[in-house]
């Protein structure tokens, strides 16, 4: 994901690589060629199988991280890391590992020569490094948190803290299933998709403290896929459900509007053409007044993408163009302005995908879009981003 000047990168972990720790990586350039490393997110407690990193966005000062484990489902969710501002303190950072933290208890002065006792035992998905520094003990080890990365070690304990990981704190954990995940430019509203339902989360502070409001499709039955596609633009988030082979359902993508009283379905978004199979909302965005739906199993899985556009200020919502390409052309979609990118996976080999770029009328009117398009080879495409 890359957005002023920035560069956030998942790495969850690989598969089958127990000793690997799930990280996020925020890179920033001061004159868009260089790149300097800034910050490595983690979390305390993560493992490789616990999917931290399957999806990252970056907006304003914040950068937001998907957890998706499938079997460990207490773990998925979104966490909210904030820039640290000039000059603060960081966040205390539990050392993971024995190494680590006899290094943190010697790198603040304090005496490591009995550290390694407790090392070998479990204890628990969260844990902090502590030293005694009274009476006849001088060890350092564990105490469980509980998952709770800031607890106290209690009694004569003192809690050792490691070096910052960068200039990026945690400040919110939202414990919540995850299929898809769209974040707002101000980076206030996260809206998470998930097992027919999706969950907008709103902050006014930065995330200190947040709201919750589910969303739900007023015409939704099980299997409906509704919230595997989220978009996000200002007060407006669109959701798709592409309905894949199930009681001749075409794929649909639902808009809502926010108001005093939640969020309030305004429009229901069908293909003018669309057919059982087509899986029609199997990605969604938004910018200002369009919408552009990706349908990537439409003729035989060739793809297409359907654009929308509003003259009423979202009452009602007009399809104004269809756009065709190569296989599964729509499994992603991106808009930035008038401007938006279709990704294609690429290929029955997956080996040449491409990402189509699109831009406003040449006529400069709102009754199209998509003229002068640019397209770019560019291997295999899981997902796009405009900005």
């Amino acid at each position: 994901w890359l957005i002023s000047a920035q560069v956030v990168v998942g790495d969850r972990g690989a598969l089958y690589m127990s000793s690997a720790t799930p990280s996020v990586y925020v890179f920033r350039t001061a004159d868009g060629t260089t790149y300097d490393q800034v910050s490595v997110l983690t979390v305390a407690g993560m493992t490789y199988d616990m999917g931290f990193g399957t999806e990252v966005a970056v907006a304003g000062n914040v950068v937001v991280v998907a957890s998706y484990a499938g079997d460990a489902p207490a773990t998925d969710g979104v966490y909210v890391f904030r820039e640290r501002d000039a000059g603060a303190a960081p966040a205390c950072v539990s050392p993971e590992t024995e190494t680590a933290c006899r290094d943190a208890v010697e790198a603040a002065g304090l005496d490591s020569s009995g550290c390694g006792y407790p090392f070998a035992k479990s204890y628990g998905s969260g844990r902090g490094c502590y030293t005694y520094q009274s009476g006849k003990w001088s060890k350092c080890g564990w105490w469980s948190t509980s998952g709770n990365p800031t607890g106290a070690p209690g009694g004569s304990r003192e809690r050792v803290c490691a070096a910052s990981a960068g200039g990026h704190d945690l400040v919110a954990t939202l414990l919540t299933g995850v299929k898809a995940m769209a974040v707002d430019r101000a980076g206030a509203t996260i809206a998470v998709g998930s097992d027919e339902a999706v969950k907008v989360f709103r902050t006014t502070d930065g995330w200190d403290t947040h709201t919750e409001i589910e969303i739900t499709a007023a015409d939704g039955e099980a299997y409906d896929y509704f919230g595997e596609a989220v978009a996000i633009d200002g007060t407006t988030v669109v959701v798709g459900a592409y309905r894949t082979y199930y009681k001749g359902k075409k794929g649909a993508a639902y808009v809502f509007r926010l108001t005093d009283d939640g969020y309030e379905e305004v429009a229901t978004l069908t293909a003018s053409d669309g057919a059982e199979g087509d899986y029609f909302g199997y990605s969604v965005a938004v910018a200002g007044d369009s919408i552009v739906v990706g349908a990537r199993g439409v003729d035989n899985n060739n793809g297409a993408a359907y654009v929308f556009y509003t003259r009423d200020g979202g009452d009602t919502y007009e399809q104004t163009d269809k756009l065709m390409g190569q296989y599964e052309f729509g499994t992603a979609v991106a808009m930035d302005g008038g401007s938006f990118v279709v990704g294609a996976p690429g290929g029955l080999n997956r080996d040449s995908g491409s990402a189509t770029i699109f831009g406003p009328p040449a006529d400069g009117s709102d009754d199209a879009t998509g003229q002068g398009a640019a397209t770019a080879s560019v291997g295999v495409v899981f997902a796009v981003v405009a900005a």
